[in-house]
């Protein structure tokens, strides 16, 4: 009988140690969980802008093509002859580019044309650089309005002001379609130009 207590009180010890024990190694193991999620947060949190963050939600577009590189051709043709101001958001990155024009059918032709993108003039374009190296599968491309050719570069400022996207480096639209300038706006299009040269160096 006196062997038997023993013996029930010794495996009441081992299993209260052996409890004791894993207790240990879960509440080891979710402090190490609850490190990697600090430090997932903290990386996260340096490139996180509360302000884009939120712009980007209340801002509700007309049109989203989820892939802009399977749905590219209905991209151009359902946007042919149509003005607006639109935008692009890297998947990746959460990088946004905003744009506008009297003819979003052809501007989004030309997105979609090898040539043209890599083209002299095209070169500083950081968006045209971030499509080349994230490729368009990894972009969702939006309608955001649809307005009178007038008014186009109205609304893209309007977009450029509210939501401040990172690919823009440009922060005032402008166009030259139909235009002739004035010295005043040829100087500010040549500050620019002078940007755009800048952005050549630009790493997306």
């Amino acid at each position: 009988m006196l062997t038997n207590f023993k013996y029930l009180f010794t495996t009441q010890e081992n299993l209260r140690f052996s409890f004791g024990k894993a207790n240990l190694i879960f509440a080891a193991l979710n402090l190490f969980i609850l490190f990697l999620i600090t430090l997932e947060w903290s990386v996260w949190m340096q490139d996180f802008n509360p302000a884009s963050s939120l712009a980007m939600l209340s801002v509700i577009p007309l049109v989203t093509y989820s892939n802009a590189d399977t749905m590219k051709e209905s991209v151009v043709k359902e946007n042919k002859g149509k003005s607006g101001v639109y935008r692009w958001t890297n998947k990746l990155t959460n990088s946004i580019y905003v744009g506008s024009s009297v003819d979003l059918g052809l501007r989004f032709k030309n997105y979609f044309t090898y040539s043209f993108i890599t083209r002299k003039n095209q070169q500083g374009m950081i968006i045209n650089k971030a499509l080349l190296k994230y490729g368009y599968s990894n972009f969702i491309l939006e309608i955001l309005e649809y307005c009178e050719p007038s008014d186009v570069i109205s609304r893209e400022q309007h977009y450029l002001d509210f939501l401040k996207p990172e690919y823009n480096i440009l922060k005032t639209a402008y166009s030259s379609l139909g235009y002739k300038h004035t010295k005043e706006n040829l100087a500010i299009i040549r500050q620019h130009l002078l940007k755009l040269n800048e952005a050549k160096g630009f790493k997306v």
